[in-house]
């Protein structure tokens, strides 16, 4: 491998090759980074120094490099992301966020920041700076590495989406200029959205940050070093390889909580207000550690840190070995983090723990394009906590809490029976309207999809099918198209049709016991959307006789005129079909 060095003048030597997780490496490490940050609380503003060690693992020569400045998405009135937002956040107006490059240097000391201009790839708004595109002056060969320094400033604004303050809260996610993925001959580097996430290459993290002694700060990765400065600050050193991503949050008011799973350390970082009921937290991590384990791999890491946050637009987000989850129930209207204890009828910051951790397989390890293939991570991701939650709860989600009862399943149907024809699955995610499109499709209906192939091919079929998909493409970059082929694989069956029309169309699917009229059964399909079903009929006298329909044609008849009297009709007597629209139409009683 050739490699195009750089001469680091404001940094130390690269410490890849001195420290060591890992041995072989679990991915191809194309993008590394080194960073050293600041954080002025009192300014809001983190000022750092990156150095990027990028490799170009395609067969195509590049000339041109692409970043994410996504802080820049709150730089502005007419961003795209704030434009997408159903309205403008009042309390951004004279805060705003951004992130600047101040310098960009190639070994021979040449800045390319006179060579950064701003691209809009997605919609071509001229207002919006999450993405810059810089024109090197040369090439990088295929299997090629270069070197780059820069020098950065990122300013947080309150919490709007993901990142920012509150108070003395900060998360610091998206944080620093951060390089696209340069995949099949071109740059993937989407503009930052409202809808939809993020998209990566693994590498090497090695971050020291400075900030107030007082500040507690959890991280992704492992904390190796801890030095006392002067004037009351201190430096930390955190380090993680083969991993996609480095977020970080501070707060002096967090209270550390660790425990343990296995081999693996937990670290919660925890509000005062909801020191008891931490263990509901800790206990819904190891209930995922030891479902996701067993199903479809281990986690390798040595720890995951967990974040009780003081804002809910900052909570229900996920990163490498670090997630943010939050006490607070799923009805409330209001934006603010409410410090309530929530009862056991509840279960609902359960399955967001499970859920926010589970990412960790589902992105953070198998790693798809959280843009333009969202549901291959928050449709699967959806699943499988469901599928955790009821191994280590039950199936309730709500059980009488305030007068309401409701299965996880339950929640994911209501979502998607109150606009079934909206949208699609495979859509950029920016193209969702404001509102619960995003959610319902991406993460509801396609949970359905997968709850439903479960049942169809039974539980240790489908288990096969997760697994194998998760081992084969853990520490890659897994699209739609492989799903569905460890699916045919598996299964032995061809989807394609059903997978087209689910994920391309919004088709839909309803069943109807039409007539039972002398000994015959009429059954018909609304919708365009075809699944086999199974048909139950039982006579008088308690015999019974079964029916397996393809539905390719919109109804059929059957005729049990040789049996006895008809009594009862069931359609999928055994519930496969999770994403039918309306089951109270399938049973005909005489």
């Amino acid at each position: 491998m050739k490699r195009l060095y750089l001469v680091i003048l404001f940094l130390p030597p690269l410490i890849f090759g001195q420290q060591k997780m890992f041995d072989p490496p679990l991915s191809e490490r194309i993008a590394n980074y080194t960073i050293y940050c600041r954080l002025d609380p009192e300014k809001k503003i983190v000022t750092g120094t990156e150095a990027l060690v990028w490799k170009n693992s395609s067969d195509h020569p590049v000339d041109e490099l692409q970043f994410h400045l996504y802080q820049n998405a709150f730089s502005n009135a007419k961003s795209s992301l704030l434009t997408e937002l159903s309205e403008f956040p009042e309390q951004l107006t004279g805060h705003w966020g951004y992130c600047k490059i101040l310098k960009m240097e190639l070994p021979e000391g040449t800045d390319l920041v006179p060579r950064l201009i701003y691209i809009q790839p997605d919609d071509g708004n001229p207002f919006d700076k999450t993405v810059c595109s810089v024109k090197l002056p040369m090439t990088v060969a295929p299997d090629e590495e270069l070197s780059l320094s820069i020098t950065f400033e990122t300013k947080l604004p309150p919490v709007i989406s993901r990142s920012g303050y509150e108070k003395n809260f900060f998360s610091v996610t998206q944080w620093f200029p951060k390089i696209g993925v340069f995949e099949d001959g071109q740059w993937i580097c989407h503009q930052y959205h409202n809808n939809g996430e993020f998209y990566a290459d693994f590498g090497v993290y090695d971050v020291r940050i400075t900030i107030p002694e007082e500040y507690v700060v959890g991280a992704t990765g492992v904390r190796i070093e801890e030095k006392r400065l002067a004037n009351g600050w201190k430096r930390l050193r955190y380090y993680c390889e083969d991993v996609h991503d480095f977020a970080w949050c501070a707060d002096p008011d967090f209270v550390e909580i660790k425990d343990r799973f296995e081999h693996t350390e937990i670290r919660f970082l925890c509000q005062p207000d909801h020191v008891e009921m931490a263990d509901r937290f800790i206990r819904a991590v190891k209930v995922c550690f030891e479902y996701y384990g067993s199903r479809y791999g281990q986690y390798p890491y040595p720890i995951v840190t967990m974040v009780d946050t003081k804002h809910r637009e900052t909570g229900e987000m996920e990163y490498p070995t670090f997630f943010l989850t939050g006490n607070f129930d799923a009805k409330y209207e209001i934006k603010i983090y409410q410090a309530e204890p929530l009862p056991d009828s509840d279960r609902y910051i359960e399955w967001l723990t499970i859920h926010e951790f589970g990412h960790n397989w589902w992105m953070g390890m198998a790693a798809n394009n959280e843009t333009d293939h969202v549901w291959v991570d928050e449709g699967i991701n959806s699943y499988a906590s469901t599928k955790a939650l009821e191994f280590g709860y039950g199936e309730y989600l709500l059980k009488n809490y305030k007068g309401l009862t409701e299965t996880a399943r339950e929640h994911a149907r209501n979502y998607y029976l109150s606009m079934p024809k909206a949208a699609t699955v495979l859509q950029p995610s920016w193209l969702y309207r404001p509102g619960d499109e995003y959610f319902t499709f991406t993460y509801c209906k396609t949970e359905l999809m997968l709850h439903t192939l479960n049942n169809y091919f039974g539980e240790q079929v489908w288990d096969t099918v997760m697994r194998r998909f998760f081992q084969r493409w853990k520490f890659k970059h897994p699209g739609t198209e492989d799903f569905f082929e460890v699916v045919y694989e598996v299964t032995g069956r061809n989807l394609e049709r059903f997978f087209d029309e689910y994920m391309n169309t919004t088709h839909t699917l309803d069943f109807e016991v039409e007539k039972v009229e002398s000994n015959k059964v009429w059954i018909k399909r609304e919708g365009c959307l075809r699944f086999p079903v199974t048909i139950l009929v039982r006579f008088v006298g308690g015999s019974k006789e079964v029916r397996e329909w393809d539905n390719v044609q919109n109804s059929v008849m059957y005729d049990f005129s040789d049996a006895s009297e008809i009594e009862y009709v069931k359609i999928d007597p055994e519930n496969i079909i999770e994403f039918e629209l309306n089951k109270v139409n399938n049973y005909w009683i005489k």
